[in-house]
């Protein structure tokens, strides 16, 4: 009822969303219970503004998720799936659609973006480009159609955002007990590491046949990318674009290229370097009188 009490209601629900992105998470626990909620969502409805109300608003896009996790939490995945740059056209009633799918059949799923708030509260839209990797390969893994819209919603709210500073990894070698265990779908030839800009945290890139899958080292688990690279990758190397200070990955191919993507997002190609001959190894330095990175490749000719 609430999304269809007024034609304008989901317009000032996507501007709620929009300022408390902007804002930072509201402050919610001054409305603990259901009916204070309903009340002040009322009062939303009928055009009153207010931080409470904007909390509220997004508390119930989730449909009261906070009952699965405190109030701040359902307020910042409300953020994160910062649904309104396409919802807010009108296509409300598909919003809803996705999310009762996704809350009867997926559960986990909720769970993940309870997970991926709980440390994030502070960095505001950063949050969406963490929801939309974790959900890409859950969309394509269980061909699920709510998920793939959510995630192709979260793909182009995060295309639009810049990336937040590197932080350094912060990596120890101990030794020890095996700690994680990747299962890659085929034969491994190439690794690299970086750091994903979003999150800080470290991810492992991993080229086999004709595509690189991007992982989590700490939890493992299924790619959170899948890159196609269209020919077989022999050597993989990192660097950052110094004009955006974004996260770049060439890759050397056996067909005599080397293509350039972006690891975080995955996609097609944003360069292609034409080599010559199969490029078995690759490497980044920096140019001493300048500063901007240099890409060696090392060929069998």
């Amino acid at each position: 009822a609430f999304f269809v009490a007024r034609d304008a209601a989901h317009r000032r629900l996507a501007r709620a969303c929009a300022r408390a992105i902007r804002t930072g998470v509201p402050d919610t626990k001054s409305h603990s219970s259901d009916a204070a909620a309903d009340e002040v969502l009322a009062s939303f409805v009928e055009g009153e503004g207010g931080v409470a109300s904007d909390a509220y608003a997004l508390r119930w896009s989730l449909f009261h998720m906070k009952r699965s996790g405190n109030e701040g939490e359902a307020v910042a995945v409300a953020c994160s799936l910062s649904y309104v740059l396409k919802r807010s056209d009108g296509d409300i009633a598909s919003f809803v659609a996705d999310l009762r799918a996704l809350k009867g059949q997926d559960t986990l799923l909720l769970s993940d973006t309870l997970v991926l708030s709980r440390n994030a509260l502070s960095q505001g839209t950063v949050l969406v480009e963490q929801f939309w990797q974790r959900l890409t390969p859950r969309a394509d893994a269980e061909s699920s159609p709510a998920a793939r819209r959510m995630a192709d919603d979260a793909k182009r709210v995060a295309s639009k955002l810049p990336l937040s500073a590197v932080r350094p990894m912060g990596l120890t070698a101990a030794g020890g007990a095996e700690r994680c265990r990747i299962e890659a779908p085929r034969e491994v030839k190439c690794l690299a590491t970086f750091v994903d800009p979003a999150t800080g945290e470290p991810r492992v890139a991993c080229g086999g046949g004709e595509r690189v899958s991007i992982y989590d080292p700490v939890a493992g688990g299924a790619a959170l990318v899948v890159i196609k690279v269209g020919s077989k990758v022999k050597a993989l190397a990192v660097f950052r674009d110094p004009a955006t200070g974004e996260s770049r990955l060439a890759c050397g191919c056996e067909d005599g290229m080397v293509r350039i993507f972006d690891p975080v997002a995955g996609g097609e190609a944003l360069l292609v370097l034409e080599v010559g001959s199969s490029v078995y190894s690759l490497a980044v330095f920096a140019d001493p009188a300048t500063g901007a990175p240099r890409l060696a490749s090392g060929s069998r000719d």
